[in-house]
């Protein structure tokens, strides 16, 4: 089962509700989220969430306001933490959300201990370049 709710002005409050939904779903595989307004507070709960759920396969976050245009990275950074945990997530875009070195820093880690990821979209971040190619 998927999910498609991408330009539809989600805002970051409502996101939080669809990340803790995922935390007894069973069924969805995958949840397409691109171009809304989910926010850092957003972005931490779909971490916290994906630490359990074992369902989903794909997420698309690309295009949100998961770091409030630059300024607030703390979200992403804890979202992170997600992939030293979860081994059923397979696909996952982070693209143009303002995320910066610290953020790709933390990704590269991570990934480094995930072996389910096998297809990652980060394009229009500013990572450095040595995190973008080892990513």
């Amino acid at each position: 089962m998927s999910l498609h709710v991408a330009r539809k002005g989600i805002l970051d409050h409502d996101g939080i509700v669809l990340a803790y939904m995922l935390r007894t779903n069973k069924v969805l595989r995958k949840l397409e989220l691109e171009g809304n307004n989910l926010g850092p507070l957003c972005a931490f709960a779909f971490g916290r969430v994906l630490q359990e759920n074992k369902s989903l396969r794909f997420l698309d976050l690309e295009s949100n306001q998961l770091t409030n245009d630059g300024s607030d990275f703390k979200g992403v950074l804890e979202m992170l933490n997600f992939l030293d945990h979860n081994d059923t997530l397979m696909s996952l875009n982070i693209a143009n959300n303002s995320l910066n070195e610290d953020c790709g820093a933390k990704l590269r880690e991570k990934l480094e201990c995930n072996y389910s990821i096998i297809d990652i979209d980060y394009s229009q971040n500013n990572f450095n370049v040595d995190d973008s190619r080892a990513i």
